[in-house]
């Protein structure tokens, strides 16, 4: 496999078997099948998508806490960058 790196590298990307069979790995190992959902396991994609949703908005939350000050100027809450 390490053979076929370097000569993948030196030559270049062909879409040779090789390659073809690295990026479906890639893409079978990426893949999210299912989820637990209340001791049951969920398979449909809609559900699957909302439940990882659900799960990353309330990991990554921000809470309210007070914010730094900088010589009496606050900082905004506002993370979006303005338009």
């Amino acid at each position: 496999m390490q053979k076929s790196r370097v000569r993948w590298v030196k030559e270049g990307d062909f879409n040779s078997k090789f390659f073809s069979s690295i990026m479906n790995w890639r893409i079978r190992k990426n893949v999210v099948k299912g989820t637990q959902l209340g001791g049951e396991w969920m398979e449909y994609p809609n559900r699957v998508k909302e439940e990882v949703k659900r799960f990353f908005e309330k990991r990554f939350k921000e809470d309210d806490y007070e914010r730094p000050k900088l010589d009496g100027v606050s900082f905004s809450k506002n993370i979006h960058p303005r338009q």
